[in-house]
């Protein structure tokens, strides 16, 4: 699992507004370029993402697992190859917001399991800069 946590200067309403809203997601996550929401932002809403990743471009199925607003948001994205959960949970301080970011991977074959291996470096390091473009994008506006 990787886990990575960061204190934005907003507070934790206006974060999680950025975290959930999928509009506000295109802008702070860089490999994305479309996220079609099928229904109202709710546990069980069903979402097609698009991605670049390199050169490629990606196509994931996802569901929201779990919202308890204003602290907790979490979903899954499901590929052949593996089913990732990505959560967020937000812990207001005053003006402020702790926001600690988790992903879980769940690899789905033996071959699948060695790519995610080779690639965890990569995978922590992108991680890490989707939660400095949240602060950042939180921050600016």
């Amino acid at each position: 699992m990787i886990r990575n946590q960061v204190v934005i200067e907003k507070n934790q309403a206006s974060v999680f507004e950025r975290v959930v809203e999928a509009g506000h997601r295109e802008h702070w996550m860089d490999e994305i370029q479309s996220i079609n929401m099928e229904g109202p932002v709710r546990a069980g809403t069903k979402f097609i993402q698009n991605q670049i990743e390199g050169k490629r471009k990606t196509t994931y199925q996802g569901v929201i697992e779990k919202i308890e607003a204003p602290h907790y948001f979490s979903y899954k994205l499901i590929s052949n190859a593996f089913d990732m959960r990505i959560g967020y949970e937000l812990q207001g301080q005053g003006a402020s917001t702790n926001v600690i970011q988790f992903y879980d991977v769940r690899y789905k074959s033996f071959f699948a399991k060695m790519m995610g291996t080779l690639f965890s470096g990569l995978m922590k390091r992108l991680a890490r800069k989707q939660l400095d473009n949240l602060k950042e994008y939180c921050e600016r506006g």
